[in-house]
């Protein structure tokens, strides 16, 4: 005899009924400590009131119990960042895949399955997490990953471009890799230039894109013509429309251009993680230093 279909849920004393297109509806702020394993067989729960303070990005996050009672083996964590397709849609994605990837390379979720439409209509990336080896994990706890994605995500957008010689490579990824965890979408040229690119206008349309300009001040860069030239550019669109920030970063002693002479800089001659972090402060000032 077939099994009568759900039609409520109690979580925390609360109770919540099924929605079209057949699921639970519950509010992040009502999860409590409901655990995976109290979601019934063959149901699912749409978490509601994710961070929404972006114009830019639209967040869902639901778990599914696919499997049979007592059967956890389709235990699965829904998640999807979706935008609007249109100019902008390479670089959203861009910035999704790019702040996932700590999420990744910690275990959290497997690589992003990109999910295209057409042009006028919501496009994003859906991911994964299976959870079949911990039903008994309080749901807000496994979901907390996908939260601080979508808190970054939400923040107003920094487009930072990172101006360094190939001597200093090491430092420019660290300090990529730094902002981006912080919620800067970075340009570094090993992750935007590809073979076959052009180098020139790839540059180009890096730092007119940018909103910030991090320039990384060595022996090694600091009598190099190109660097000038970057620094020149960027100058010029602060002055004119103020569209861009020149920050300069010292990693040693060697002589600051005098045309940064008058524009304070982050000192990374003895701490380069204190350096990165007064970057982070002057990019994201509202934050009080955090």
């Amino acid at each position: 005899m077939p099994q009568a279909e759900l039609m409520e849920l109690t979580i925390a004393m609360r109770s919540y009924r099924k929605v079209p297109p057949g699921l639970f509806e519950v509010p992040l702020t009502e999860l409590g400590d409901f655990r995976l394993e109290n979601i019934p067989p063959h149901e699912s729960v749409e978490i509601t009131d994710l961070p929404s303070s972006s114009k830019d990005y639209e967040f869902s996050i639901s778990v599914t119990n696919g499997g049979d009672k007592g059967d956890f083996e389709f235990l699965d964590i829904f998640g999807f960042v979706g935008f609007e397709s249109g100019d902008q849609a390479e670089r959203k994605m861009k910035r999704i895949r790019r702040a996932l990837l700590p999420l990744v390379e910690r275990g959290c979720l497997p690589d992003p399955l990109v999910m295209p439409r057409k042009l006028g209509t919501p496009t994003g990336a859906g991911f994964t997490i299976n959870c079949a080896d911990r039903p008994q994990t309080v749901v807000r706890e496994v979901i907390q990953p996908l939260l601080d994605l979508f808190l970054k995500l939400a923040r107003p957008e920094a487009r930072l471009f990172v101006c360094h010689a190939s001597e200093d490579k090491g430092i420019a990824r660290e300090l990529a890799t730094f902002l981006f965890s912080h919620g800067a979408d970075v340009w570094l040229d090993e992750w935007e230039i590809r073979v076959g690119d052009s180098i020139v206008t790839k540059i180009s349309e890096g730092l007119e894109a940018s909103s910030h300009l991090a320039v990384l001040l060595s022996k090694n860069s600091v009598t190099k013509p190109w660097v000038t030239r970057e620094l020149s550019s960027a100058l010029m669109r602060q002055i004119k429309d103020n569209a861009v920030s020149v920050l300069p970063i010292r990693l040693d002693d060697s002589h600051v251009p005098a045309i940064l002479a008058d524009i304070r800089y982050a000192d990374c001659r003895t701490d380069l993680q204190s350096g990165f972090q007064d970057v982070v402060n002057a990019i994201f000032p509202t934050r009080g230093g955090g």
